[in-house]
C-alpha cells in the first residue's frame, strides 16, 4: 500500500501547486471575474473555501506509511506535503485579512496580496511555492524511474497476487497501471514547461502565461488522488479474500482421487441434475464408509455441466458455486464452522469481488484504513460475523438466489453435530442451495433423510460404476496375459469383484490394486481368484489382512511411521519422514546439521525415496498427496511444489483401524523402546527447518507449518510430563534470531516466544522468562495479549518488571483482547476460562486512573461481562493491590457457596449484578 499511498499523497500535492500557481498568475478583478480557476473562483471566499479543502486532502496523509525502499524520496514527499500545508495555512490566515475590506476590489490576488504586505514578502512566497513545484517535477521523475519507484512494482505483484487466487482483476489492474503512468508522465511535462518559461528572462509574466500550452493540473492530480483510492479498493479486495484464507484450506478437495472416466456419469444424470435444475434448496448424500461419498461430491463441484443445470433453476442468472469438504486428519480450523465458513465466502468472493463491499460494509472500511496505513493484521473472524456475511449477501441483489454451496464430510466435523445441522439450516433458511455429504449416522438422517428424492445411498446406485471401473482397469491385461483360458472365467472373477464390494468403492479399489500385482507377475486366472478368495469382505478385516502382511524387517519403521502420522493434527511434509529415518541412525542430527539450503535436485531425490519407502513399507495405507495449491501455479519450481505435498491416509476409515486398541498395542510392540511420536515430529520438523533455511528469505506460510507441528507436538509432550522438548525450542529460538528467519518470527527472538505463549507451553515459558533476560513492558504486554489460559497469563504475570497501565493503553489492551490475541474473549475456550485470564489480569497488573479515579470505560465493560470488580477499586500502591485481591478472592468464595449446584455456578454469581456490589462494598466498606 506504501508506494499507492505515496501516489495519492503527490496528486493532492499537485492540487495545491496547481491553485497556488494560478492563484498568483491568472490577472483577473476579485469579486467580478467569471473566468480563471472556476466560477467566481477569485472570490475571496470561495479561494478561501478551496484552500481549506486543499489542506484537507494534505492532511489526510499525515500517519499514512510511505515506502521505505527509498528513504531519500520518501522523506522528500512528506516534506513537501508538510511545507505546501504550512504554506496553505499562511495563505488562509492572509485571506482572512483581505476579507475585512469586503468593499476592495483588485485586479488579482497577487496584487490584493501586496497591498497588505511588503513587495519582498510577496516575492518570498511566490518564490517558495516556485520551489514546490520544481520539487514535485523531481518527485514526480522518481516515481516513473524503474530502479527507485515502488509504485508499478506494487502493481504487477497485485496482478500476480489475484492470478494465484483466479481473481478477475487483472485487466483493472492494467488499467490502473496505465493510467498512473500516463498521468505522471503528463504532470511531469506540463510543470516542467511551465517552469521553463516562468524562469525565462525574455518573457514577462503575462506573455508567459499567454504561450503555456493548456494543462489541467489540477485534473491530473484528482487523477493520481483517484488512482490511489481504486488502487486502495482493489488492496482491499485481495487482503478480505488473504484474511478468509487458512493452511491447507483445500487439501481435502485435491487429495480426493478424480473419479474414474466415465463412471458417475449415470448418478449424475440420474439423480443429481434433477435436483439441480428444481427449486429444492436441500440434497443429501449418504453411504457406507468408502462408497465414494467424496469421490460424487468433486465430481458434481467440477462437472462442467453443473452451472447449466443451476443456470435453469435460477432462471438463466449465473450460479455461485462454493464447495467444501470437512477432513478427519485436517486442523482444528480445518474441522470447524468457521473454517466451513470462510471458505465458502473465499470461493464466493473468488468469483464475485463486486459483493465484499456490500457484504462487508463495517469490515470493509476497516480493512481500507488499515492497508491505507501501511499495515498488515490478521483479522481474525468470528463464527456470528460470517453468519451475518451471509445474511446480507443474500439480501443484496448482486448475489441473492444465485448461491449453490457443497459441504462434504459432515461426519469428519471436529465439533458438535447439532451444531453442524443448525447452521446449516440457518444457511438454508437463507434460500442457499445445498448439497451436503456424510456418513448415515443417525443426527444427519433425522436432520437430511426424511424425503426420498432428495436423497441418495451411494452403495445403492454405484454398481455400474463399480463395474465399469474393474473392467477398465483388469479385463484387457487378464485376457491378454491368459488368452488360452476360458473367457467366461475372467468375466466371473469381474462380476465377483463387484458382487463382494457390497457397493464400498474403496474395497474394490484395494482389492483391484492387489490383482493387478498379480497380474505383473503373470498369475494365471486360477490364482488370481485364489487372491480374491482370500481377501475378506469387510473393509477393517481387509485393513488387518494388509496390516499382517508387512515385512518384519520394516515393522519398526512402520510404526514409527503410522504413529506419526497418527500424533500429528494435519498431514506433514514428506520430509519429515524422511528425517524420521535419519535419525534412527543419527539422533542428534536436527540439532548438529548447519542451517543451509538444500538444492532442488535433493529435494527432488529426498521426497521421491520418502513416496517409495511409504508405499513399500505401508502397503498403500499412507500416500503422498499434492495440494492442489501446486497446480494452481505451475511455474513453481521443486522446492514449491515440495511444500505444498503432504503425506496423509488412503481413507478415513485407515485412521479409524489403525486407533484400534489392537493396533495401537502393536505399534508399541514393534516400536523402539523409547520412540515418542510427539518428539519425533519435533525434531524432524527442526530439520526441515534447517535445510529449508540459509540464502533466501523463507516462504512464510510453508514454514510457519513446520513452526506449527513444533508448538502442537511439543505441548503433547508436556502435557505427558515431559521437557524433551525445551531444547528443541531454545534451537528454534536461535534460529528465529538469523536474517532468513526475520519473516518467520519477526525482527526479535521475543516473537518465537509469543508463538509458545499462545501454544501454551507453560514449561518452555516458565523456563525462558526464567533464565533470559527480562522482557520489556511492552514484551510483557503482548505476552499477556497472546496467553490463552490462566496458568500461562499467571507465569506471564509473575515475572519481572510489573505491568503498569496507563489509561490509553488500557483501552489498547481491551482492543487486542477482543480481536487479536486473546483467542479466549470470542469463547474458543469458554467464559469460564477467559473470565480466570481477565481476573489474574487485574489482580497482578497496576492500572493507572483519570482525574475521575476511573479506568478505562472499555476496560470496565469487558470485566462486567466477564463478572471482574471494578479495577477502578485498586490505585498504583501495592497495598491497594493486596485489598484489591483479598476483595475478589472472597467474591469468588462466596460466590460458589452460594451456588455449589450450578455447573456454572461462579458465572452465574458474579453475573449478578445487586450481589457483586453488596460483597464489593462490604469488603471495601463502602
Amino acid at each position: 500500500m506504501e508506494a499507492l499511498a505515496a501516489v495519492g499523497l503527490a496528486g493532492n500535492i499537485v492540487q495545491f501547486v496547481d491553485f497556488t500557481y494560478k492563484l498568483f498568475n491568472e490577472a483577473a478583478s476579485i469579486h467580478s471575474s467569471q473566468s480563471g480557476l472556476r466560477k467566481g473562483a477569485q472570490d475571496l471566499e470561495v479561494v478561501s473555501q478551496d484552500l481549506k479543502s486543499l489542506c484537507t486532502k494534505l492532511s489526510r496523509n499525515e500517519g499514512v506509511h510511505l515506502p521505505t525502499r527509498n528513504t531519500a524520496p520518501q522523506s522528500a514527499l512528506e516534506n513537501l506535503a508538510r511545507n505546501c500545508l504550512h504554506t496553505a495555512e499562511e495563505l488562509l490566515s492572509v485571506i482572512a485579512r483581505l476579507k475585512v475590506n469586503r468593499n476592495s476590489r483588485w485586479s488579482s490576488f497577487r496584487a490584493a496580496l501586496a497591498s497588505i504586505s511588503k513587495t519582498s514578502e510577496v516575492e518570498a512566497l511566490e518564490k517558495t511555492l516556485d520551489g514546490y513545484r520544481m520539487q514535485m517535477i523531481l518527485q514526480l521523475q522518481a516515481m516513473q524511474s524503474d530502479s527507485t519507484s515502488t509504485i508499478f512494482d506494487l502493481l504487477d505483484r497485485l496482478t500476480r497476487q489475484s492470478e494465484q487466487v483466479s481473481v478477475d482483476l487483472t485487466g483493472q489492474i492494467s488499467s490502473l497501471k496505465e493510467d498512473v503512468q500516463q498521468t505522471l508522465v503528463a504532470l511531469e511535462r506540463g510543470l516542467e514547461r511551465r517552469n521553463d518559461l516562468i524562469v525565462s528572462p525574455t518573457q514577462s509574466r503575462d506573455e508567459t502565461m499567454e504561450s503555456i500550452s493548456p494543462i489541467d493540473a489540477s485534473a491530473l492530480g484528482r487523477s493520481l488522488a483517484n488512482c490511489e483510492k481504486y488502487g486502495t479498493k482493489i488492496m482491499a479486495y485481495l487482503a478480505v479474500l488473504d484474511s478468509l484464507t487458512f493452511d491447507q484450506m483445500d487439501f481435502r478437495h485435491s487429495s480426493i482421487h478424480k473419479a474414474h472416466e466415465r463412471t458417475y456419469e449415470g448418478v449424475f444424470e440420474n439423480k443429481i441434475v434433477k435436483w439441480l435444475r428444481s427449486r429444492d434448496l436441500l440434497y443429501w448424500v449418504s453411504g457406507k464408509p468408502g462408497s465414494g461419498k467424496s469421490t460424487l461430491m468433486k465430481y458434481i463441484v467440477g462437472n462442467v455441466h453443473t452451472p447449466a443445470h443451476l443456470r435453469h433453476a435460477i432462471k438463466g442468472q449465473e450460479p455461485i458455486i462454493a464447495s467444501y469438504f470437512f477432513w478427519v486428519n485436517g486442523t482444528p480450523l480445518q474441522r470447524s464452522q468457521e473454517g466451513l465458513l470462510q471458505s465458502l465466502l473465499y470461493e464466493i468472493f473468488r468469483q464475485s469481488p463486486e459483493s465484499i463491499e456490500l457484504a462487508l460494509p463495517k469490515t470493509w472500511m476497516s480493512f481500507n484504513t488499515t492497508i491505507r496505513r501501511g499495515q498488515s493484521d490478521r483479522y481474525m473472524w468470528k463464527l456470528s460475523e460470517l453468519l451475518a456475511v451471509f445474511h446480507r449477501l443474500v439480501s443484496s441483489a448482486v448475489t441473492a438466489a444465485r448461491l449453490c454451496v457443497f459441504i462434504d464430510g459432515l461426519d469428519e466435523y471436529g465439533g458438535d453435530h447439532d451444531d453442524l445441522v443448525d447452521t446449516i439450516r440457518c444457511l438454508n433458511d437463507m434460500q442457499i442451495k445445498i448439497c451436503v455429504a456424510s456418513r448415515p449416522w443417525n443426527v444427519f438422517a433425522e436432520a437430511y433423510g426424511q424425503t426420498l428424492k432428495r436423497k441418495l445411498y451411494m452403495q445403492d446406485v454405484n454398481r455400474p460404476d463399480i463395474e465399469l471401473y474393474v473392467k477398465d482397469k483388469l479385463r484387457d491385461r487378464i485376457l491378454g496375459q491368459n488368452a488360452l483360458d476360458r473367457t467366461s472365467d475372467a468375466e466371473t472373477i469381474m462380476d465377483e469383484i463387484a458382487e463382494k464390494s457390497q457397493g464400498v468403492f474403496l474395497w474394490v479399489f484395494l482389492v483391484v490394486r492387489s490383482l493387478k500385482e498379480g497380474l505383473r507377475n503373470h498369475d494365471r486366472l486360477s490364482q488370481l481368484r485364489a487372491r480374491l478368495d482370500a481377501f475378506p469382505n469387510d473393509l477393517e478385516a481387509f485393513f488387518d489382512h494388509i496390516f499382517r502382511s508387512i515385512d518384519q524387517n520394516y515393522r519398526v519403521q512402520v510404526a514409527h511411521m503410522f504413529q506419526v502420522a497418527l500424533s500429528s493434527s494435519q498431514p506433514l511434509s514428506p520430509l519429515v519422514y524422511w528425517f524420521q529415518d535419519e535419525q534412527e541412525d543419527d539422533p542428534g542430527m536436527a540439532f548438529n546439521m548447519p542451517l543451509e539450503r538444500i538444492t532442488d535436485v535433493q529435494f527432488d531425490t529426498r521426497v521421491e525415496q520418502t513416496r517409495i519407502r511409504i508405499t513399500g513399507r505401508g502397503k498403500g495405507l499412507l500416500e503422498v498427496n499434492p495440494s492442489n495449491s501446486s497446480t494452481l501455479n505451475p511455474s513453481k519450481g521443486s522446492k514449491e511444489a515440495f511444500f505444498e505435498s503432504r503425506v496423509d491416509f488412503l481413507h478415513r476409515t485407515v485412521k479409524d483401524f489403525l486407533m484400534t486398541t489392537n493396533i495401537r498395542d502393536t505399534f508399541v510392540a514393534w516400536q523402539q523402546r523409547d520412540f515418542d511420536a510427539s518428539l519425533a515430529i519435533c525434531q524432524s520438523s527442526l530439520a526441515v527447518l534447517k535445510c529449508s533455511g540459509g540464502g533466501e528469505q523463507i516462504a512464510t506460510t510453508r514454514m510457519s507449518i513446520a513452526v506449527q507441528s513444533i508448538m502442537e507436538s511439543a505441548k503433547a509432550l508436556e502435557l505427558k510430563g515431559e521437557t524433551s522438548h525445551i531444547p528443541i525450542m531454545r534451537e528454534l529460538e536461535r534460529l528465529s534470531q538469523l536474517r532468513s528467519f526475520v519473516s518467520l518470527f519477526g525482527a526479535a527472538n521475543e516473537d518465537i516466544l509469543v508463538v509458545a505463549v499462545q501454544s501454551d507451553l507453560l514449561n518452555f515459558v516458565h523456563d525462558r522468562l526464567r533464565t533470559s533476560l527480562p522482557p520489556t513492558t511492552n514484551s510483557k504486554l503482548r505476552l499477556l495479549i497472546s496467553a490463552q489460559t490462566p496458568e500461562m497469563a499467571r507465569i506471564v504475570l509473575a515475572c519481572e518488571p510489573p505491568l503498569i497501565l496507563d489509561f490509553a493503553t488500557q483501552s489498547y489492551l481491551v482492543q487486542k483482547l477482543k480481536r487479536e490475541g486473546g483467542h479466549w474473549i470470542v469463547n474458543l475456550n469458554g467464559p469460564r476460562e477467559g473470565a480466570a485470564i481477565l481476573k489474574e489480569i487485574v489482580k497482578h497488573v497496576y492500572f493507572t486512573t483519570d482525574r475521575n479515579g476511573c479506568v478505562d470505560k472499555s476496560l470496565r465493560t469487558m470485566c462486567k461481562d466477564f463478572g471482574i470488580p471494578d479495577p477502578a477499586l485498586m490505585s498504583n500502591n501495592r497495598q491497594r493491590q493486596k485489598e484489591y485481591a483479598k476483595a475478589l478472592e472472597a467474591f469468588e468464595k462466596q460466590a460458589e457457596e452460594t451456588h455449589t449446584t450450578e455447573t456454572n455456578h461462579t458465572a452465574t454469581a458474579i453475573n449478578n449484578k445487586g450481589f457483586r456490589t453488596r460483597w464489593i462494598k462490604r469488603i471495601f466498606r463502602l
